[in-house]
């Protein structure tokens, strides 16, 4: 018998809702078109890979990625990102508050969704 996969957690859904408005408004705000970003709802809690992950993006020393086609149209089949910012936002989804920290809170912005 096939187990079935476990539904999403309601964060990792609420986070989906907001993290295309946070990369938008950090595409139009930040300077340095360079980044990669990771958005948490509030009480939410970076994952040891994605953090190692953000430290390589911060470091300039993050792989070559390759984004898996799944029968999508992707716009390429690797990305690489040498020099830039690792970005963390919180989303506070009661209040629609959005606090980012670019490089371990070199810059940091607060913005209202």
């Amino acid at each position: 018998m096939t187990k079935l996969p476990d539904l999403p957690r309601k964060n990792k859904r609420l986070e989906a809702k907001y993290d295309n408005k946070v990369a938008l408004w950090l595409w139009k705000h930040h300077p340095h078109k360079n980044w990669a970003m990771e958005a948490k709802v509030k009480g939410g809690r970076l994952k040891p890979h994605q953090l190692v992950a953000l430290r390589q993006v911060e470091d300039g020393k993050f792989p070559p990625q390759k984004i898996p086609d799944m029968g999508r149209k992707n716009p390429f089949d690797y990305y690489c990102l040498g020099d830039a910012d690792a970005i963390v936002c919180v989303i506070d989804v009661e209040k629609r508050k959005v606090h980012c920290d670019v490089n371990d809170g070199v810059t940091q912005y607060d913005f209202k969704l």
